[in-house]
């Protein structure tokens, strides 16, 4: 009886301990929408911050009158009853830019990690004061054209050695631009550097 406990023990660490060595499953890869969304949240974020630190504007100390004004009494209009409203205003930055007022530019887009899919998301400020973002999705080169102004770009690439996700932020005026996604990195370039 003490050998068939004695094994039946035995028996049941080894299982345990084989459980604990089991390979766990991978962590399932981010699907676009929320890069896309992972994205947005960051460049909202972005724009507050830079908001936020932005200095404010003082005024200088007005001057105290001598004199006491004079009141003549007036009519009053007839009072009117104000009913306040619930609007929602939505982000005016968190939607497509597809138009502009200003210059445009030229931006290529460069997936230089080899066998891999990239999704590129750009956070767009221009110098009118419009803003919003692109994205795409893409395997090699793509030419986009776009607005001069501010960015923050995002980008996530899959299939790789390793997966992983970069940001950048830079300016673009007028001309041709790139941005290179390397191994682990972003890079931007100005001009046609090299191959455009």
């Amino acid at each position: 009886m003490k050998q068939f406990t004695r094994w039946t023990v035995l028996s049941m660490i080894f299982v345990l301990a084989a459980a604990a060595c089991a390979p766990s499953a991978p962590a399932p890869s981010p699907t676009p929408v929320d890069v896309q969304a992972t994205a947005n949240a960051m460049a909202a974020t972005f724009v507050a911050q830079t908001q936020a630190a932005l200095p404010t504007a003082t005024f200088p100390p007005t001057s105290t009158a001598t004199e006491a004004p004079t009141l003549t009494p007036t009519a009053l209009p007839p009072t009117a009853t104000l009913v306040p409203t619930m609007t929602d205003t939505p982000d005016a930055c968190n939607q497509p830019l597809t138009q502009w007022k200003g210059d445009s530019a030229k931006l290529i887009l460069d997936n230089q990690v080899e066998n891999s899919t990239a999704t590129v998301s750009l956070y767009i400020v221009t110098p009118m004061g419009e803003c919003g973002y692109m994205s795409a999705t893409f395997s090699d080169t793509v030419v986009m054209t776009v607005p001069v102004g501010s960015y923050s770009a995002w980008a996530w690439v899959d299939g790789a050695k390793q997966d992983f996700s970069a940001g950048l932020s830079f300016r673009v005026v007028n001309g041709s631009w790139r941005l290179i996604i390397k191994q682990g990195r972003l890079a931007f370039q100005s001009g046609c550097a090299p191959n455009c």
